[in-house]
């Protein structure tokens, strides 16, 4: 992948390898975060970059449950879980957009 589209911390080759990984794994959300994490140059801020988007697309029952097992999902001090209720919220809005 890195190759292909470059993938340093230069946003003009974040963003096309972020959307190259997110459009060929868009059904396979473990295989797209192995992908940034392993196949590019700049990964921490690529696969943050998917695994959010993946996790909008899909919620967190498409991750491993190792992967965030531990993870409180707090955005600020004592608010643990607000990050896994956005992810369905947006899951939700993505659904229901898309069956009109």
């Amino acid at each position: 992948m890195s190759e292909e589209v470059g993938s340093s911390g230069y946003l003009l080759e974040t963003l096309p390898t972020t959307l190259s990984i997110i459009m060929k794994y868009k059904d396979k959300p473990v295989d797209a975060i192995l992908q940034a994490v392993n196949n590019t140059y700049d990964n921490d801020t690529i696969a943050a970059i998917v695994g959010t988007a993946m996790g909008a697309l899909h919620g967190k029952t498409a991750f491993k449950h190792t992967w965030i097992r531990n993870l409180s999902g707090r955005i600020r001090e004592n608010d643990d879980g607000t990050v896994f209720k956005l992810i369905e919220l947006t899951k939700d809005y993505h659904l229901n957009t898309h069956q009109i």
